[in-house]
């Protein structure tokens, strides 16, 4: 009988520690980033206090961008859930063509905000084509 036959196998390391250690990694890449900038940055965060949306503004934003904003927000909450979840099942398919419609809404509508940079299209437009590139490759990929 070999050595290698006879080790028992490893436990699995716990979805705990692997978010705990995914977070810090990603915590000391944006400092890391941030360099010296990190300090007002930290500190305009820690005094910030949460609060409900101000609606009004949300009225006044265009229709566009209320599309996007609403759409990346569905698109978020939605992609956590699926994250979390058991994956295989029937919600999981549903809610994943869902969550790739709410991405290509969002994309989308991107087109069609131009007004900070003077009616045109900006370097930032490239992750809508990336996006709208991309998304269809993945559906296929899954």
């Amino acid at each position: 009988m070999s050595i290698i036959s006879q080790t028992p196998a490893r436990r699995p390391i716990s979805f705990g520690v692997r978010f705990a250690l995914g977070m810090a990694i990603a915590a000391g890449v944006l400092a890391l980033a941030l360099g010296d900038a990190g300090r007002p940055v930290l500190r305009v965060a820690a005094s910030a206090q949460p609060h409900l949306p101000d609606m009004d503004l949300f009225w006044a934003l265009s229709p566009v961008i209320k599309v996007h904003l609403v759409g990346a927000l569905a698109a978020l909450v939605l992609g956590a859930v699926l994250m979390v979840l058991r994956k295989g099942r029937t919600f999981h398919r549903v809610a994943g063509w869902t969550w790739v419609s709410l991405v290509a809404v969002t994309a989308g509508s991107t087109l069609f905000i131009t007004e900070l940079n003077h009616g045109r299209w900006s370097f930032l437009h490239l992750f809508t084509a990336w996006v709208l590139l991309i998304t269809p490759i993945a559906v296929i990929a899954a």
